[in-house]
């Protein structure tokens, strides 16, 4: 089988815009890409850099996760990470996750991170004008 195991494409976006919210149920943020598999069988690897995760007050979870289309892809209610302060004020940190998946389409796929608070009073931010957060998407021959 020609290309398996193999790397058949890479395409990639970047955002340095922050996207706020308050909200329990999942944000989308300006960081998104979109790939067109050549195969059904085809893997997807997602992989995330982002520059800013931020919580604006005491016992807040800022929550991260990635959708294709409107399918929430960690399956978990904390996505595929997040940032915590039991002290409160002004944290930031950076978070980098990675995430095989196996969309079974030759369409268009659109792939974004979500922000949440997960249901903490307070603001969950992801990305900065000072910092750049990426996402690239590589199509894997299976």
């Amino acid at each position: 089988l020609t290309g398996v195991g193999k790397v058949l494409q890479v395409v990639s976006g970047t955002t340095s815009t922050t996207t706020s919210t308050t909200s329990a149920t999942w944000t989308a943020t300006t960081l998104q890409a979109s790939i067109t598999p050549s195969s059904t069988s085809s893997k997807i690897l997602v992989m995330v850099s982002g520059g800013y995760l931020e919580v604006s007050q005491s016992s807040l979870h800022a929550r991260v996760t990635i959708k294709r289309g409107s399918t929430e892809l960690s399956g978990v209610s904390y996505g595929f990470g997040d940032f915590y302060t039991a002290s409160g004020g002004y944290t930031e940190s950076t978070i980098a996750f990675q995430y095989l998946d196996s969309p079974a389409t030759t369409a268009s796929s659109t792939y974004q991170v979500y922000v949440s608070t997960g249901g903490s009073a307070g603001t969950a931010s992801f990305g900065h004008s000072v910092r750049r957060s990426t996402i690239t998407l590589m199509e894997i021959g299976v």
